[in-house]
């Protein structure tokens, strides 16, 4: 009975997902370590979403960073649909397990999230969150979602996820 309470009464998982289209970007890298560096915790599991493999949670792209070097650059068309297979596959047989998505929204592999989650119970859960470039100086320069350092984007974050500001 009290393992029942315990379960209704702990934080609901949390997914976060953020688009992965170069090494900038990509778990391990220093970008991606400052920026989810506070984010994570026992009820949020952060993933990255890739084409062809769809989505991919940080820890095993840190134990097969070769998954950087053959997936994480293409943005061919079948590459954006197999990863939009893929993630929604993934939706069906992983995302009961979650309470909530919140995703990074921007850069061109965002059709593999919208592909995804057309239409399905996931969608109703999820919370978007913008990434723009113009929120940056020098977006030009930086690859991966530029517009990520902003402090607006860790603040919808931090909330979306619920631990506060």
């Amino acid at each position: 009975m009290s393992s029942l309470l315990e379960a209704l009464l702990q934080n609901p998982r949390v997914a976060v997902f953020a688009p992965v289209d170069d090494h900038a970007l990509s778990p391990g890298s220093e970008r991606w370590e400052r920026f989810f560096g506070g984010v994570r915790a026992d009820n949020v599991d952060v993933m990255a979403i890739m084409p062809i493999v769809g989505v991919m949670h940080e820890r095993d792209l840190r134990k097969n960073p070769s998954y950087m070097t053959y997936h994480g650059t293409m943005r061919d068309r079948a590459a954006i649909e197999e990863g939009a297979l893929r993630l929604r596959a993934w939706l069906h047989a992983d995302g009961p397990n979650y309470g909530r998505f919140v995703v990074l929204s921007g850069g061109p592999l965002m059709p593999i999230w919208s592909r995804a989650i057309a239409k399905t119970p996931a969608a109703l859960r999820t919370t978007l969150i913008p990434v723009r470039p113009k929120t940056v100086r020098n977006a030009n320069s930086v690859s991966g979602l530029p517009g990520l350092e902003s402090d607006t984007v860790r603040v919808r974050l931090i909330n979306a996820i619920g631990k506060g500001a």
